[in-house]
């Protein structure tokens, strides 16, 4: 396989779709309703645009899905030493910043909803948070455990030298998820993922069946993995609505999974292809610092503001343009350059 053949400018574009469709989900529907304290965002209010972007939550399963498909990837002539520094080194040093800018900026503005106390944010640095039983510095950052959870899983993997037994793995895993559907288990989806494995599951076997081919066992596993994704999203939408005061179509929700099923089967059978381009790059580098940024931090930044509600929509639109600006200030001057510099040190002599 060519340098080109591994940079997929989908799945470039497919980052960029899912993290418009979580922030927007944050600024327009999420946010406005707050919680019982009142709301994050007072003044917003956009009804036409609120019934699409409800269903932007499930920007964070496409992410699950291409994350699947980049680190099955990423394993070829992978060491375990080498996949864990690259995964340490791709995510950590962006977070080391995010997740602190945010706690300050809440204690700078005197904004104690989203305050943190050091050892909650030294806690969370580690991205694992709920280990110790500590409260995420920003809620947005929940996927990011779960993250964790499977790159933990990947490697451990590699580490047993099973990576070529990857078809039945993964049968064992969706089998596992099948079990928690049926019958949830709290420590299934804790340690093993079970709830979001039918995402991770769609973008693996893409990639699987890209290099691989189809068999039997594949398609099946493909559809398996679409019923309890399916499943699954509709139970999350039963049981989180309610809370978040948001009504949800569950048609809309098995629509909209099945999306992304049906994307990432056009990817696996190069039946969608995109050409490299400045804007589609531009996504690539993006979309993980803006994810990283786009919710405590605007949401601190509205409050310091305070713009009457005329002006709350546009006063939003220019928080989020703050919010891209101090993205590419992450990416220019920690993502390209501590980054490599960490892995060099976790790695200095790579195999």
């Amino acid at each position: 396989m060519t340098h080109n053949d591994r940079r997929f400018n989908e799945l470039d574009f497919l980052r960029g779709l899912a993290c418009l469709a979580v922030v927007l989900f944050h600024y327009v529907s999420r946010g406005p309703r707050g919680d019982a304290a009142g709301s994050w965002l007072p003044g917003v209010s956009m009804p036409a645009l609120d019934s699409i972007t409800r269903y932007g939550y499930l920007g964070v399963h496409l992410f699950f899905a291409i994350s699947g498909f980049v680190i099955i990837m990423s394993t070829e002539r992978a060491t375990p030493r080498s996949f864990a520094v690259s995964r340490i080194s791709r995510l950590y040093p962006a977070f080391w910043v995010a997740a602190p800018v945010a706690a300050l900026a809440a204690l700078f503005f005197h904004d104690t909803r989203w305050q943190a106390s050091v050892s909650t944010v030294l806690l969370n640095l580690t991205m694992v948070p709920h280990w110790f039983n500590a409260p995420l510095v920003d809620a947005a950052y929940w996927s990011l455990a779960v993250e964790i959870h499977f790159y933990i899983a990947v490697w451990l993997i590699l580490r047993l030298g099973l990576i070529e037994k990857i078809d039945w793995i993964l049968l064992a895993w969706l089998a596992t998820s099948t079990i928690n559907t049926l019958r949830p288990s709290w420590p299934l989806i804790f340690w093993l993922n079970a709830q979001w494995a039918p995402f991770f599951a769609i973008g693996i076997l893409s990639y699987i069946v890209r290099k691989r081919g189809i068999t039997k066992l594949r398609l099946g596993m493909a559809l398996l993995a679409l019923v309890l994704a399916v499943v699954n999203a509709l139970v999350e939408a039963r049981d989180f609505g309610p809370s978040m005061q948001l009504d949800r179509s569950p048609w809309v929700v098995a629509m909209v999974v099945a999306g992304i099923f049906f994307v990432f089967s056009c990817i696996a059978f190069r039946v969608w292809q995109m050409q490299a381009s400045p804007f589609v790059a531009a996504l690539g580098l993006l979309t993980y610092p803006v994810y990283l940024l786009h919710q405590n931090l605007a949401y601190v930044m509205f409050g310091a503001l305070q713009p009457p509600p005329h002006y709350a929509g546009t006063a939003l639109l220019f928080i989020f343009a703050a919010i891209v600006l101090l993205a590419w200030i992450v990416n220019l001057y920690v993502e390209r350059k501590v980054a490599p510099l960490l892995k060099r040190w976790l790695n200095p002599h790579p195999i």
